[in-house]
């Protein structure tokens, strides 16, 4: 059960990436070992868990991420972005359609139960505030004027002209 198969993953890394909380319990009922990094990245079962998040939501990912917090999981270093990128985006979307809001509280609470310090939210000029930029680099400088102007994001952020 902890031995990888041929993909370099373990059941319970399979499972816990699209956040299947019975095949996840039923794994860990088994005896599957939460701490195992297999697989060429060399994440854990909760470091798959922070993966999935991207892709199925924080609400989802609540049951399965406590579940294996209990039986010793811990988060490795590689995900931590990932999670904060995942909040900020889901910030920026909130802020655009506003029908995304109870998705921002469950990757919060996620990012709190695993100790990953969560990100400012976006910045939201006034109607009558100027435009300042206060980074100092001028790659930080574009990424900081974009956001203020594009706060839910779009395509041409990362493309030149």
């Amino acid at each position: 059960m902890n031995a990888h198969p041929s993909s370099g993953e373990t059941a319970l890394q399979v499972a816990a990436k699209p956040l299947d909380l019975e095949s996840v319990e039923v794994l860990l009922d088994a005896g599957a070992d939460p701490r195992n990094s297999f697989g060429y990245r060399g994440d854990n079962a909760l470091d798959c868990t922070a993966f999935g998040v991207t892709e199925h939501g924080g609400e989802r990912a609540l049951p399965v991420v406590r579940r294996l917090l209990k039986t010793g999981a811990r988060l490795g270093e590689r995900p931590v972005g990932h999670l904060r990128s995942t909040l900020r985006q889901a910030r920026k979307w909130q802020l655009r359609n506003g029908d995304l809001a109870a998705s921002v509280p469950a990757l919060e609470e996620v990012l709190e139960l695993l100790g990953v310090e969560k990100p400012e939210p976006p910045r939201v000029l006034g109607a009558d505030e100027p435009i300042t930029v206060t980074e100092k680099t001028w790659q930080k400088r574009y990424a900081e004027l974009w956001d203020l102007l594009v706060p839910a994001g779009g395509p041409c952020r990362d493309r030149a002209g």
